[in-house]
């Protein structure tokens, strides 16, 4: 019976390996049947991450209608304008922009990654700045990246880049 129960009423939830982190699991049971999920734990100013990017975007871009891009911020401490960047990218997905803000972002010489030079990347891809500004500023914002970072906690996240696809490990 139960080998006939999800061919008889339908399947609505993805089977996901048991030794998948619970947090990485939750995301992937979020994406439509048919697609893979992407869960990436970036730090924008990591030379690591922006190597993995580089080699990981057009593959992503090329196969778009059939991936779930999730990316988590995990700015380090060691890199001061990754705390910046990781709000733009968070302010950018709040306004519809965040693939194109990220792939800036990962590109950007990582010196002007600073909140001015974020404030410029924003305006090039259209944000309304108003908005951008109250996000940046926003403690919302501050608990998003603190979650994000929880999340890395609970997928037992050592390094950066860390990245999940359907709850295979790849760092």
């Amino acid at each position: 019976v139960s080998v006939l129960a999800p061919t008889t009423f339908g399947m609505t939830r993805r089977v996901v390996p048991a030794d998948v982190p619970p947090v990485i699991a939750q995301e992937i049971q979020k994406t439509g049947h048919g697609k893979v999920t992407i869960v990436d734990f970036v730090d924008f100013e990591c030379p690591f991450c922006r190597m993995t990017h580089a080699e990981l975007a057009p593959l992503v871009a090329a196969r778009k209608d059939k991936i779930r891009l999730v990316r988590k911020h995990v700015p380090l401490r060691m890199h001061p304008h990754a705390l910046d960047a990781a709000k733009t990218a968070c302010c950018a997905e709040a306004q519809g922009k965040g693939v194109e803000v990220a792939e800036a972002l990962f590109t950007a010489p990582p010196e002007t990654l600073t909140s001015e030079g974020c404030e410029k990347i924003a305006e090039k891809h259209g944000l309304d700045l108003a908005k951008f500004r109250a996000c940046v500023a926003s403690p919302v914002t501050e608990a998003r990246i603190h979650a994000d970072g929880e999340t890395f906690r609970a997928a037992n996240g050592h390094g950066l880049p860390t990245i999940f696809i359907d709850g295979t490990r790849l760092d």
